[in-house]
């Protein structure tokens, strides 16, 4: 569990550097969404280290941060709808629509 967590997590570092290099931010947002549909650990790390590193500015962190997290929850949602049927799925819209929003007002807030 431990080593395939650290290769993709070097995986993500490496690609996260490299689209910001080549697409800017929009390349890091890119990798941030699809790597927060299924776990946001190592594109947090990874965005986290890019700005300790000096290579990506705090709002920008922050925003592949929030951009992975909604990703998830869109996933998540979606399985609390097929797993739990549609009544769980309403009951969990609630929650995770707050957290969508606060996640968003953040991301503006620090960006």
């Amino acid at each position: 569990m431990a080593l395939g967590f650290g290769v993709a997590y070097a995986a993500i570092l490496v690609a996260g550097a490299w689209l910001n290099d080549v697409a800017g931010a929009r390349g890091l947002y890119g990798l941030a969404f699809a790597s927060g549909l299924t776990d946001v650990d190592a594109i947090s790390l990874s965005a986290m280290r890019l700005f300790g590193d000096a290579s990506i500015p705090a709002g920008t962190a922050a925003t592949a941060i929030v951009v992975a997290i909604l990703s998830n929850v869109i996933v998540k949602a979606g399985i609390a709808f097929v797993a739990g049927g549609a009544a769980l799925g309403r009951r969990c819209l609630a929650g995770f629509g707050a957290m969508a929003a606060a996640l968003a007002v953040s991301a503006l807030v620090v960006g």
